[in-house]
């Protein structure tokens, strides 16, 4: 965190602070050749559990009786990280095992999963790897943690990392200025992976998920209190979260009873920005901006190789992506001058731009692989997108002489939604459904208020805009049982209020 404070009969004060995070952390959990039999699980996973907090404030006042002086507050709070994750077998071959799990994945910090690793990154200071010089203190104990039910089954709770940025700058005197700055900039690749492999086991479960939670605070305040001159405030709060979870299955030989490969983004932004400024005299005015912005590829695939179904249950097979992102983005500014004239103005913008894409083999000719399964009873290819925009923006507006004012949101989601079958065969698959679904929704307001002496004019205004490209198909393929039912359906519902 960073604080700067400063108050004093001085002719003028200036407060600043500044709190920079940068964390790039790569994690990869790989087995590749080798041969493994009878065994209960086998398990690849990569784990990530991230807590960040950054916090800037600053404070900066001069008293009533410098007329003249001038007040200025500047706090950032900039954080940018960076996750590469990856589990992945390549050129293995599992034979009679009861169930084989690649998971990669982001968890909560203080869940059941993460906390083995959190026990051995909390001992003492005497245990720390300067003082053990072979930084034994760091893994003693990790071969047990992870034979533990919790860790080896991670659940797919939607529960992820946390990353908090804040700033706050407050200013007061003759003529004060406060700003405040917050940006998050989150980049990750989540990628769960089977290669050239031959597996013969019960289940088979492929898992790259991603649930992030996301909260940007940006806030300026300025008090003047001068007859002669005015206050000035600013704020803004900056998002922008880019994720990427893959879970493929290449070129493998696979027999199962179930089949699960699963891909999922489901960041959460929570961010607002606001302003306050008020002067006794000429006028105050104020601004704040409250910029969102996801990016999400969610991508399910099986290609080349051969999926078969063994065992006396049903035998199933799910190839599935989804994004749920969602943004909430309140911005708010609150301007009022005792002799003068206020002004000021709110603009919100958030942006979604989703790609969830469920495929069974290549869409190029090019790349063309045949991908067979059989003795499957059912098999779904199924891709959604639930993305969720709830934007506010507003603008209060006083003024002895007049007061001016707007607030402008502005929303849009935008992307693909792809469910198919390329180049593939079918052999004795009961029933086969390809589902491509959009239910995206925007929720917005903005309002404007604005009181004057003379004039006053205020307004508000917000936009809400959903293009989505929805496909379910089935190309180039073979069904060779009469028997087999195929369903194909593509769907699009997106609303938006406002």
């Amino acid at each position: 965190g960073g604080l700067g404070l400063n108050v004093g009969n001085q002719k003028s004060a200036t407060s600043a602070a500044v709190d920079i995070s940068q964390v790039t952390n790569t994690i990869t959990a790989s087995i590749t050749g080798g041969t493994y039999s009878h065994l209960n699980d086998f398990i690849t996973q990569a784990l990530i559990a991230t807590r960040q907090v950054n916090a800037a404030a600053a404070v900066s006042a001069v008293p009533k009786s410098q007329e003249t002086s001038y007040a200025f507050a500047g706090a950032a709070a900039w954080n940018e990280i960076t996750n590469e994750n990856t589990a992945k077998i390549k050129g293995t071959t599992i034979k009679d095992t009861g169930s084989v799990k690649v998971t990669s994945r982001d968890l909560l910090y203080d869940s059941d999963a993460a906390e083995p690793y959190q026990d051995l990154l909390d001992r003492d200071s005497a245990e720390m790897s300067f003082i053990d010089k072979e930084g034994k203190c760091y893994y003693n104990g990790l071969d047990t943690a992870t034979n533990t039910a919790d860790l080896a089954t991670v659940s797919n709770d939607r529960k992820g990392s946390l990353i908090v940025t804040a700033a706050a700058a407050g200013s007061g005197g003759g003529v004060p200025i406060g700003v405040g700055f917050a940006l998050n900039k989150i980049d990750n690749t989540i990628t769960s992976d089977v290669t050239n492999a031959t597996i013969k086991a019960n289940d088979v479960n492929i898992n790259s998920s991603d649930n992030t939670l996301i909260i940007t605070v940006g806030g300026g305040v300025a008090v003047g209190m001068s007859e002669q001159h005015g206050a000035g405030a600013g704020s803004v709060a900056w998002s922008d979260v880019t994720n990427a979870a893959s879970s493929k299955i290449s070129n493998s030989t696979i027999d199962i009873s179930k089949l699960d490969v699963y891909a999922a983004n489901e960041a959460y932004i929570t961010s607002v920005s606001g302003q306050i400024s008020g002067s006794i005299g000429k006028g105050a005015g104020g601004a704040s901006l409250a910029f969102n912005k996801i990016t999400n590829s969610a991508e399910a695939d099986v290609s080349g190789g051969t999926i078969s179904g063994s065992g006396s249950s049903a035998k199933s097979a799910r190839i599935m992506a989804e994004n749920k992102g969602t943004i909430v983005g309140i911005g708010v500014s609150g301007s009022g001058s005792n002799t003068g004239t206020a002004v000021n103005g709110v603009l919100v913008i958030n942006e979604i731009k989703n790609d969830s894409e469920a495929t069974i083999g290549s869409t190029t000719a090019k790349l063309q692989k045949t991908t067979t399964f059989k003795n499957i009873d059912n098999l779904s290819v199924n891709a959604t997108d639930t993305a969720k925009i709830y934007s506010l923006s507003g603008a209060i507006t006083a003024g002895f002489k007049g007061s001016g004012g707007g607030a402008v949101a502005v929303n849009n989601i935008t992307g693909s939604t792809t469910a198919s079958i390329d180049y593939g065969r079918l052999d004795s698959v009961g029933n086969v459904k390809v589902t491509a679904t959009n239910d995206s929704k925007i929720m917005t307001m903005g309002a404007g208020f604005g009181g004057a002496g003379t004039f006053a004019f205020d307004g508000a205004a917000t936009d809400g805009d959903i293009f989505r490209d929805v496909t379910a198909s089935i190309n180039n393929t073979v069904a060779t049982d009469t028997s087999t039912r195929i369903d194909i359906d593509a769907k699009s519902q997106g609303t938006v209020d406002s």
